[in-house]
């Protein structure tokens, strides 16, 4: 990985604002959201970023700069492997210990945060919920590019379609 694309994660971490929220559904903002991870284990690689929202719906990241040749093809499968490796290795205890440990949060916390989420059940059922949904692949694959190539702008379709189990 070159500088400058751990300079772009690094710009998502301080800055989840950039995400783009408005995508994936109506009530998606940033308040909405706990980042479970940053470069998590992920199978063949690492996975960028991790986001649960307030429905427990995982949402993956994967960071890329334009001028990397993968930003056109492979990032696509890189995801689509990760949520593969995803489905059958991250149980909701990994998911939790996983949010725990990447942010150095108590269980107090991790329930504060869920709370300004507006979430409705326990933090257990929520982390359960998270792996149902990651079993059924019920995700969002965000690429978070620099300037992202046209073909990809127009991915969002597959984000829309996602709809919340609760």
């Amino acid at each position: 990985m070159s500088e400058y694309e751990k300079l772009h994660q690094l710009l998502l971490t301080d800055h989840e604002k950039y995400l783009p929220y408005k995508f994936f559904s109506n009530d998606c903002h940033c308040a909405n959201w706990i980042r479970c991870g940053y470069e998590i284990e992920a199978g063949s690689g690492n996975l960028d970023f991790l986001f649960l929202d307030r429905y427990a719906i995982p949402t993956l990241v994967e960071c890329k700069l334009s001028k990397n040749k993968q930003s056109k093809s492979a990032i696509i499968g890189q995801l689509l492997e990760y949520l593969a490796y995803a489905r059958y290795n991250w149980s909701s205890d990994y998911l939790f210990l996983t949010t725990l440990e990447n942010h150095d949060f108590s269980l107090i916390e991790v329930k504060a945060i869920l709370d300004m989420m507006n979430v409705t059940v326990s933090v257990d059922a929520f982390f359960h919920l998270a792996e149902f949904n990651i079993r059924n692949s019920i995700a969002r694959l965000v690429f978070y590019i620099d300037n992202a190539p046209e073909e990809l702008l127009h991915m969002t379709f597959c984000n829309r379609s996602v709809k919340p189990v609760i």
